[in-house]
Parts: structure tokens; sequence; C-alpha cells
């Protein structure tokens, strides 16, 4: 999102536990920590899909 290093994997589409969609490598993304930690987190709250 960002540009900074990646420090973590991120579902695109959150799997709500969902196995299926948690495993599909095509549903990760690498993030920094201060996107996943922030600005994902605020989408998925607000139910917004990237």
């Amino acid at each position: 999102m960002c540009g900074n290093t990646a420090e973590h994997v991120d579902h695109i589409k959150p799997h709500r536990g969902d196995q299926a969609l948690f495993w599909d490598w095509r549903n990760l993304q690498a993030l920094c920590a201060h996107c996943h930690n922030s600005v994902k987190q605020r989408q998925e709250r607000a139910n917004v899909r990237t």
C-alpha cells in the first residue's frame, strides 16, 4: 500500500473462519506493520473491499 518494507502477510478478503479462503495464496498480500495495523484494519471494520 505505502511502499514500506512488508512485515505482515494479510488476507485481501477477510476469511471470517472460511478455511479455504484462509489458505488460498491468491488471497494474500504483503503489508508493512503500519498499513496492516491501521489502514487495513479500518477498512475491514468499515467493510471496505480493496
